[in-house]
């Protein structure tokens, strides 16, 4: 999907562009992973890792340092050794997002990232669009809430870092939101309906840390004695009879 390269587009690009370079803001490592390509633009221009890979099922753009052709659903990548993947709309596009979620969990490092951009299907700019000049390329997306991919993101195991949405405007070309736009944006983020177009959100792979056995188990669970439908543990044992004083030895 080329969606960005429409005139019309440029005022979501911008706004998208500017989430992501927040989000990237703290980010560090070597390899990050571009899985698609919406922009004509390079939209990890800011990011610190030192390596920039795209993986796409075409190749039109330079300002990659390596490239991956591929299917997106199956991504021929070696697993645990990338430490940041950036899913620009990819989600929108695929067959099933979840399974390359799961491909995407593979192949992160411990405490790697993954960050993702989409559309808000309830963004009053992405609703113009597809009633407007744009309706074919829109409905031919699988638009995602972000809560559903906040949820998908928590039953794998991560850590939601920071969700971030764009002014609430109702024209994609328009300039920042006006006063009118942005206390709309307010009363409905208040209410729990974020109504900006484009949202990005950073999940943290979580690591998961077995507890030692030794630090579970009882000594009383394991003195334990059933019998005859009644328990004795150890410590309600009696102490043994002291024995009696001056007995006297029977002789034989």
């Amino acid at each position: 999907m080329r969606l960005y390269q429409t005139e019309t587009c440029q005022g979501l690009l911008r706004d998208e562009k500017s989430l992501i370079d927040f989000a990237l803001r703290k980010s560090f490592g070597l390899y990050v992973l571009q899985i698609g390509l919406t922009s004509w633009r390079p939209l990890l221009d800011s990011c610190r890792l030192t390596q920039k890979i795209l993986v796409d099922d075409s190749i039109v753009e330079d300002f990659f340092d390596a490239y991956i052709v591929a299917d997106l659903n199956y991504l021929p990548i070696r697993n645990d050794s990338v430490d940041m993947v950036f899913l620009p709309h990819t989600l929108e596009t695929v067959e099933d997002p979840y399974h390359l979620l799961r491909q995407i969990d593979d192949l992160l490092i411990a405490e790697g990232k993954v960050l993702i951009t989409g559309f808000n299907p309830i963004g009053c700019a992405v609703f113009m669009q597809k009633v407007g000049q744009n309706r074919a390329m829109f409905k031919q997306a699988n638009l995602i809430s972000p809560a559903r991919i906040v949820d998908w993101l928590r039953l794998l195991g991560y850590d939601i870092e920071w969700i971030g949405f764009s002014a609430t405007t109702c024209l994609a070309n328009s300039k920042p939101s006006g006063k009118i736009a942005r206390r709309f944006g307010q009363a409905m983020s208040f209410v729990g309906l974020e109504t900006g177009n484009v949202y990005a959100i950073m999940a943290k792979k979580r690591i998961s840390s077995p507890t030692p056995v030794g630090l579970n188990w009882k000594l009383s669970d394991w003195m334990r004695v059933r019998k005859v439908g009644k328990s004795v543990s150890a410590a309600s044992r009696q102490e043994p009879a002291a024995p009696m004083k001056n007995a006297k030895m029977k002789k034989g």
